[in-house]
């Protein structure tokens, strides 16, 4: 992930996060707690100082890695560039799949479902290492042969975009619900009622759940907080 882009960002997700606490006021509706909110935050400046340090020798595997085994070479073009966001993106179900059917994984993975809100601050809520294991998951991307800048700009954009899905004061976008991932989408995803556990895994596009049997509409409404992990190391 190329953390330049995500501090570039961090302007932007403060001036939305305001934007949320205005419209929310305007329509009385409580979606911030204080000390719940200190603790996104917080967890958000502890994964990027943690990135400072591991993200470039991770990269420097990555490159290793396409340098040694990268079975073609791809120029970076838009079109490149686009094929290789719809791979990141699938890759991505499989690691957020497996976050939350692998006891380890989950492990690493929970710190971003621990809050009892759904808003723009949980998108920073993030875990300080679940950026390694995500790297298993995205070898493929280096044996394909999409070299590291690919790699490290589509990674955090695709990161960037799934900023907007965390808020309840979205509740419908029409047609866009076939095809993307939302903020209803989302909800269900952090919902711990027992028709939405371990459901809707997708990152940018839902397709992923609709084609592999994880996507379930949101119907009612959604309770948040800590999900019970699988006792299980099977995938699947």
């Amino acid at each position: 992930m190329d953390t330049r882009l995500v501090a570039a960002a961090i302007p932007i997700f403060g001036l939305l996060i305001a934007l949320e606490l205005w419209v929310a006021k305007r329509r009385n509706i409580a979606v911030y707690r204080l000390f719940d909110a200190i603790s996104d935050l917080s967890c958000g400046i502890a994964q990027q100082l943690c990135l400072l340090l591991s993200q470039a020798p991770l990269l420097v595997l990555y490159a290793w890695v396409q340098g040694q085994v990268g079975l073609w070479s791809f120029e970076r073009t838009l079109l490149n560039f686009a094929v290789a966001w719809i791979i990141i993106d699938f890759l991505y179900y499989w690691w957020h799949r497996a976050s939350h059917r692998i006891n380890w994984m989950w492990g690493l993975h929970i710190v971003h479902h621990q809050s009892e809100d759904f808003n723009l601050a949980v998108a920073l809520r993030q875990a300080m290492f679940t950026h390694a294991s995500a790297m298993i998951f995205y070898a493929p991307m280096a044996v394909i042969g999409f070299d590291v800048v690919t790699f490290g700009v589509v990674m955090a954009l695709n990161t960037l975009v799934q900023f907007w899905i965390h808020t309840e004061l979205i509740r419908n976008c029409g047609p866009l619900e076939l095809l993307f991932n939302t903020p209803s989408h989302h909800r269900v995803h952090h919902g711990i009622n027992d028709q939405y556990l371990d459901k809707n895994y997708a990152g940018f596009l839902i397709v992923w759940d609709k084609w592999f049997g994880t996507f379930v509409p949101e119907q009612d409404e959604v309770v948040y907080g800590i999900t019970k992990p699988l006792n299980s190391f099977n995938p699947f």
